[in-house]
């Protein structure tokens, strides 16, 4: 009750633009304490996550999310965990992830989530070769991320087709990024992460598992030679035969 009295009275505008403010002068620690009061406000209370949403403060977020040298880590990671705590229902907080997608709330404020261009910069931060050596950093951006994709289509397809720029003049889909980390993992616990967004892609999704299944076919002469076709070569091919290959070797 206490937060939704607090957020009702003008809470979210003014930790904004607190954040606004204290990050075009380099505040980061102010920064942090204030993105930490968001998620606060926000987890698991349904009536702040909808104020939120519709008051145009999601699209507030997403210049915290980019990948900028003016943005500190620790600010980014924080902005993470504020998207986080905007989709965590209350059966969520106390431990039921079952009912996450079905609630409502989630569901519209993952749509103006996807609306605002915060999936790609997750996927960025959660992806992105630059971010390799940020291991808090990339497992934030993926916790956040597969919050945003859980049960919606829309923000699914936003992923399915985001391609990631690797090395030179090398790119990999998104799912095939995320499937290799989690299988050039060191450790158990750093391919979970990359394995937690790719459930989120594919559970209760037939669309994403038909995309993805489809790879198991051979890849055309004119496109495996480098030939043509490019955007193809550059999506999904060998996802689904990676992946089998993994299971069996």
């Amino acid at each position: 009750e206490i937060q939704r009295i607090v957020a009702f009275q003008g809470a979210f505008d003014r930790l904004l633009d607190i954040i606004s403010e204290e990050s075009e002068a380099g505040g980061s620690v102010i920064v942090d304490d204030a993105l930490g009061l968001l998620a606060t406000l926000l987890r698991g209370n349904a009536s702040n996550q909808r104020l939120f949403t519709e008051s145009g403060c999601v699209e507030r977020l997403s210049p915290l999310l980019g990948l900028s040298a003016e943005q500190s880590s620790s600010s980014q990671i924080n902005a993470c965990r504020v998207v986080d705590a905007l989709l965590d229902s209350a059966e969520h907080a106390g431990g039921s992830r079952g009912k996450l997608s079905e609630d409502s709330t989630a569901r519209g404020s993952r749509t103006t989530v996807g609306k605002s261009g915060i999936v790609n910069a997750l996927a960025s931060l959660a992806l992105s070769p630059t971010t390799a050596t940020d291991s808090a950093l990339r497992q934030a951006a993926m916790s956040a991320l597969a919050n945003c994709i859980a049960a919606h289509e829309g923000n699914q397809r936003k992923v399915l087709d985001l391609s990631v720029q690797v090395t030179g003049s090398k790119s990999e889909s998104a799912p095939s990024r995320l499937l290799s980390l989690a299988l050039r993992a060191s450790t158990r616990a750093a391919s979970e992460p990359p394995l937690f967004v790719l459930h989120a892609l594919l559970e209760k999704s037939p669309h994403a598992q038909l995309q993805l299944a489809a790879t198991l076919a051979p890849v055309p002469t004119a496109i495996s030679a480098g030939g043509g076709a490019e955007g193809v070569a550059h999506s999904q091919v060998g996802f689904a035969r990676t992946l089998a290959l993994a299971l069996v070797g």
